[in-house]
């Protein structure tokens, strides 16, 4: 599905207001500080505590975890398990994410669920 331009325009608007400063490591790659599509320093939309709710034989878990939406366009790469990214900005600027799952959406972003530290195997 093809995104319209007020989509494109909704969407860049949130990352500019809500968005925070980051380098991406892939498991198998070099850091990348700046968006794919423009060279601009690469940003996206960081919550602390997203709650992540799952459905097991009729029961419900529910946990809190980080979790960053980044759009595929400006990492300009698939994002996969095991990569990391470190915040560069805001109250948690320094802090380094391992992606646990990740999650796709039909406006070419993605939804990082993520665990706090470097877990790399």
């Amino acid at each position: 599905m093809l995104r319209t331009g007020i989509e494109n325009q909704t969407n860049r608007a949130t990352r500019n207001v809500w968005g925070v400063r980051l380098v991406y490591t892939p498991k198998d790659g070099s850091p990348i500080s700046v968006r794919a599509v423009d060279g601009r320093p690469l940003t996206g939309v960081f919550d602390s505590a997203h709650e992540v709710v799952e459905l097991h034989e009729g029961d419900t878990i529910s946990a809190r975890r980080p979790m960053l939406e980044i759009t595929l366009e400006d990492l300009g790469l698939t994002p996969a398990v095991g990569d990391k990214y470190t915040l560069s900005e805001g109250a948690h600027s320094g802090e380094t994410y391992t992606v646990a799952d990740v999650h796709f959406d039909s406006a070419r972003a993605a939804m990082l669920v993520s665990v706090k530290g470097d877990h790399s195997a």
